[in-house]
């Protein structure tokens, strides 16, 4: 590809849509949304910290979710338009390295020590739910999903589930490859 033909973009983390709309998160950059199907672009940062890794997006109903390397979870009620923090029960600059919701639910996985935090009032307060999990867990957290009511941990050492916001977690990881 010649130099006219590379692609301007960024270190994109995470994407995710609101009806017509597409966020996207990036590492320093911000968050950007798009409001046709990506042929262009705009900054939707007012009120996040600048030069901040922002790892994983989450939408819960109309309300979007970012996650931040140090800086704990933002959400915003307004497509992006406006961003406050949300780290009530937080770790203290906690690494925020996936996020999942359904409509009442907000999951985030942390690097900290590798926990997991659930908020059930847009991130107006967060409870450690990581009871159950393998210890260490630190570094290993790569993906959260919902299905339901069940949440679904990925991780090097495998993949988790918990369900109805039960207080344990277990491995699903029959046929899936061992640890390396």
């Amino acid at each position: 590809m010649g130099a006219s033909q590379r692609a301007q973009g960024g270190w994109i983390t995470s994407l995710a849509v609101s009806g017509t709309n597409l966020f996207a998160s990036t590492r320093q950059g911000g968050i950007f949304l798009s409001t046709d199907n990506g042929a262009s672009w705009k900054k939707a940062n007012s009120g996040l910290p600048k030069n901040t890794d922002f790892q994983c997006l989450a939408m819960s109903g109309p309300d979007l979710f970012v996650g931040a390397v140090e800086k704990g979870v933002f959400i915003s009620t307004n497509n992006g338009a406006s961003w406050i923090q949300v780290n009530a029960g937080l770790p203290q600059k906690a690494e925020i390295l996936c996020l999942a919701a359904d409509a009442t639910n907000l999951f985030a996985g942390t690097y900290a020590a590798g926990r997991v935090f659930f908020s059930k009032n847009n991130g107006g307060w967060w409870a450690n739910v990581s009871e159950g999990l393998p210890s260490p867990m630190s570094f290993s957290l790569s993906a959260l999903v919902m299905s339901g009511t069940n949440l679904f941990l990925g991780s090097f050492r495998g993949v988790y589930s918990i369900r109805d916001n039960g207080a344990t977690w277990t491995a699903i990881n029959q046929g899936l490859p061992k640890e390396p």
